[in-house]
């Protein structure tokens, strides 16, 4: 047939070309083809053509904003969004955290009204100074001398249990404050999960370094253990866990070691803790049930505050935050002086109910009150306790 040959390329549209036409167009890819082979081998890709073509004769076409990243500039998307997953969590963090101050605290009304009442407070407590000492001087002068002893003992007692407390704060580490559930809650989240597993293997380590200084090896600090309420059960128990989770060779996930370390070490020094607060609220009631003035009330509820937080210091052996500390020693001053006000509280209420009563009636009546002062004040020091060892906890419940 006269038909043309038709000569077909990827990419080319079809055409029919004339005799003479094939003659120049064979010519034309005999001479590109030895274009391309006359060049450096290095040019040529395994395909024969050379880096960057398509292989249809004509290079890659790329706007500038769409070229390859470089591997700096991946490394710096990588890094700044490793940052904001970081923020994200702490700001999650810091929403569920056990313990915040109220928001109103930081209104300016808020902070006036509150150092008002301080205020007030002082005046209160200063009123009952002034009343006890005109009470005193109007005793006998050997009586006067009683009773400014006793009052002298009581105030070196409460700066020294303050002092000691002092002393513990410059000692101890600061509560590393694992905030295990919302960590956990956090790494099965997918964008989440390789922060969140960052922060459990940081917290396994401070964790780590908190069981190596607590002092169970040396004798010094075993007695003082024991010395705070420490049984011997207790000590061989700990000493166990200590060894245990130290083990190298024992070294499960962070999130395992972290409940192990909870369950097992933590939760026997809570046991101790709650020993200590109600033997120290024990004491406060039965002290303040049987003292006839709202003022060595006061004092007798401010050296036992100060002897359970440090107490309770010591047998974590941490410190509490700087937001914690406030809350607790605000709770401390509260309760102190609300010790002075709760004996007239109930002598009134006492008088209410047993109005003209003699007898028996006659002795619950001046009975009666000061066993309700003792009990109000043990509970208020046994919350202050179990506040306390809230805040102390390395690993905390939420």
């Amino acid at each position: 047939m006269g038909m043309n040959k038709v000569k077909t390329r990827p990419g080319v549209p079809v055409m029919s070309l004339r005799p003479e036409e094939e003659v120049i167009a064979s010519e034309r890819e005999l001479k590109k083809a030895a274009d391309v082979t006359s060049r450096p081998e290095t040019d040529l890709l395994p395909e024969g053509i050379r880096k960057g073509d398509t292989g249809l004769g004509t290079p890659v076409q790329l706007p500038g904003h769409t070229s390859f990243l470089t591997e700096a500039e991946k490394e710096s998307i990588r890094r700044r969004e490793d940052e904001e997953m970081e923020r994200l969590v702490d700001a999650i963090m810091t929403e569920k955290q056990s313990f915040k101050l109220p928001r109103f605290l930081f209104n300016s009304t808020s902070l006036l009204l509150v150092a008002a009442a301080a205020s007030i407070a002082g005046l209160v407590v200063s009123n009952e100074v002034l009343t006890l000492l005109d009470k005193i001087a109007s005793q006998p002068q050997w009586a006067q001398y009683l009773w400014y002893g006793a009052l002298g003992i009581m105030s070196g007692a409460v700066a020294l249990a303050g002092g000691r407390l002092a002393f513990l704060y410059a000692r101890l580490a600061r509560n590393p404050e694992v905030r295990f559930q919302i960590l956990s809650e956090l790494s099965k989240r997918g964008e989440l999960r390789k922060v969140a597993s960052r922060r459990l293997d940081k917290a396994k380590t401070e964790l780590e370094k908190y069981l190596s200084e607590y002092p169970l090896k040396d004798k010094k600090g075993r007695v003082g253990l024991t010395a705070l309420g420490f049984e011997a059960n207790d000590l061989e128990f700990l000493a166990g866990q200590k060894e245990m989770l130290l083990n190298k060779d024992l070294a499960p996930a962070a999130d395992e070691w972290i409940v192990r370390f909870r369950d097992g070490f933590q939760a026997r020094l809570d046991r101790v803790a709650s020993r200590v607060i109600r033997a120290r609220a024990l004491k406060v009631g039965l002290k303040t049930a049987a003292t006839p003035s709202g003022l060595v009330d006061t004092l007798i509820v401010a050296y036992s505050s100060f002897q359970l937080i440090g107490d309770l210091c010591a047998v974590y052996n941490l410190r509490m935050g700087a937001a914690g500390t406030a809350a607790i020693m605000g709770r401390a001053f509260v309760y102190a002086y609300v010790a002075s006000e709760i004996e007239e509280i109930f002598e009134q209420v006492s008088e209410l109910i047993f109005q003209g009563a003699d007898g028996l009636a006659g002795a619950a009546a001046i009975v009666a009150p000061k066993v309700a002062e003792g009990k109000a004040n043990a509970f208020l020091v046994w919350r202050l306790g179990k506040a306390t060892a809230a805040l102390l906890r390395p690993v905390s419940p939420g």
